[in-house]
């Protein structure tokens, strides 16, 4: 620990580094990540990058293309490196301190992370295992009036709710001068098609409202990192003012314009891979676990538990998602894959010791 930390900000000594993502052992067969791996030519995509070159920085063919496929002006839209740094910036930019707050619990941790760095107020709606984890809509809207900023994520990680669009219309009316972050980065798994759009596309001309989109998911560009944001244009003009310049590299720019180009495609992928998942988990009920109903590629499975059912399973070379760092410790989070790795898993827990 540092001898003179009077130049530390107060808010980080609540907060831990949190390890994302990946690992590195070898042979793995890793449940944990909800990540397609799809076959994109990338070596055509990429071929004539200058690497020499700076990239654009305003990110504008990306923006446009984006913008195109939401019937949107580039005006609508902030381009990120991935979701996460699109999330930080929206912390930059509109999270003052000792701004009231509110997030659902559980959920993906890095709300948490920035509005405690950003030193705001964060009050909670937890969801009850004996709801199946699904929002108590009344309490909610009770919580969420007044509040300055609210993130969901829709679907929910790790819970796979999805709320609804006349659902979400009423959260975004009951407290209508509350800034709206929602983390849409599975809703291709959860709708099988882009009708969604249109609905966004509502919300933000008459609500006060961000909606955040992933690349890394249902186009399997982890390694790349890209993602977007539409909001009106006066919210992304304050967001481009905190943007890191060049925060995406001509890489990921040329991939994320193939696959926005391409979608339609591509997306067949992320349906196959859900169906894959809701097998497996009526699979897992039939063993006896306890299971929890997902519109996404992953779900909740309730063991003894989790930690120790991880470390058995890497025993096993298999990776699966503990979720002790959201509170819930008899709880693991598994993704559909293909058959034969489904029926690998399944093998597994059929053994007495990982109950």
């Amino acid at each position: 620990m540092e001898k003179d930390i009077n130049w530390i900000r107060d808010e980080i000594s609540n907060v831990e580094a949190v390890p994302h993502g990946s690992t590195h052992l070898p042979n793995i067969v890793d449940f944990s990540s909800s990540v397609i791996k799809l076959d994109l030519p990338i070596d055509k995509i990429i071929s004539n990058i200058d690497i020499y070159s700076y990239p654009d920085t305003t990110n504008f063919e990306f923006r446009s293309k984006a913008a195109e496929n939401y019937n949107l002006s580039p005006n609508n839209i902030f381009c990120g490196n991935g979701s996460s740094e699109i999330m930080w910036s929206i912390g930059l930019a509109f999270v003052k301190r000792s701004s009231k707050s509110l997030l659902i619990s559980p959920t993906f941790g890095e709300y948490k992370r920035i509005l405690t760095i950003m030193g705001s107020d964060i009050e909670y709606h937890t969801l009850k295992e004996d709801r199946g984890f699904r929002l108590d809509i009344s309490t909610y809207l009770d919580q969420a009036k007044g509040k300055d900023i609210i993130f969901i994520c829709n679907p929910n990680n790790p819970t796979g709710e999805f709320i609804g669009f006349d659902k979400l219309e009423t959260i975004f009316k009951n407290s209508p001068n509350t800034l709206y972050i929602i983390d849409s980065a599975y809703i291709d798994f959860a709708i099988d098609d882009f009708s969604y759009r249109e609905k966004m596309k509502y919300f933000i001309d008459r609500y006060n409202v961000i909606f955040l989109h992933s690349l890394t998911k249902s186009f399997g560009i982890a390694g790349l990192r890209s993602g977007y944001c539409l909001a009106s244009e006066e919210k992304i003009s304050l967001l481009d003012r905190v943007k890191t310049p060049w925060n995406i590299n001509r890489y990921a720019q040329e991939v994320s314009i193939y696959i926005l180009e391409n979608e339609k495609e591509i997306i067949k992928k992320a349906q196959e891979i859900k169906n894959s998942s809701i097998k497996l988990r009526k699979k897992i009920s039939n063993l006896g676990f306890t299971t929890i109903d997902s519109t996404t590629d992953y779900f909740l499975v309730k063991v003894g538990n989790s930690l120790e059912v991880k470390r058995k399973l890497l025993e096993e070379k298999i990776l699966i998602r503990e979720l002790q760092s959201m509170g819930l410790n008899n709880y693991i989070r598994v993704t559909g894959k293909d058959e034969e790795k489904n029926n690998l898993l399944l093998r597994l827990l059929k053994r007495s010791d990982f109950r």
